[in-house]
């Protein structure tokens, strides 16, 4: 049986009550906003991270910028960027200047550090070099 969560506020702080009136995340956030069926974008302090419906912490309240992108939920942190999949694990360091697109179909994501563009694979490995000006799209060749 589905049931219905409630967003409210409470003293300037966010919450969510279950349609019953218990609180199932109590209200110590400066704002929640559903990512998915399962997961909330939470912010605290300026500081931004993801919770489950339990209040369990999937990704830590230490990021500038969350952006959910398909399966992968993308972090900003001193303004290098990173990459977590649902689950909260961290797939890319945040670690990259910049340049982090979706994941081409064959799992590679460009991505910038230091000035220079190379291409990574979804276990963080180098698969292009950090020497290029620009790289912006993967084409699909049969």
């Amino acid at each position: 049986m589905k049931e219905n969560l409630i967003y409210a506020e409470s003293d300037e702080k966010s919450g969510i009550l279950s349609e019953k009136n218990e609180k199932i995340i109590p209200f110590e956030y400066d704002s929640l906003k559903l990512l998915n069926n399962n997961l909330i974008l939470a912010d605290k302090n300026d500081k931004y991270g993801v919770i489950d419906k339990n209040n369990n912490i999937v990704i830590p309240l230490e990021y500038e910028e969350i952006e959910l992108k398909g399966d992968y939920i993308y972090v900003t942190r001193d303004n290098l960027q990173g990459i977590y999949d649902l689950n909260g694990k961290e797939i890319i360091p945040v670690e990259y200047d910049g340049g982090l697109l979706e994941f081409s179909e064959n799992g590679l994501i460009s991505a910038v550090k230091n000035y220079k563009y190379g291409v990574l694979n979804k276990d963080n490995e180098i698969v292009i070099d950090f020497k290029y000006d620009l790289i912006w799209k993967f084409l699909k060749v049969d």
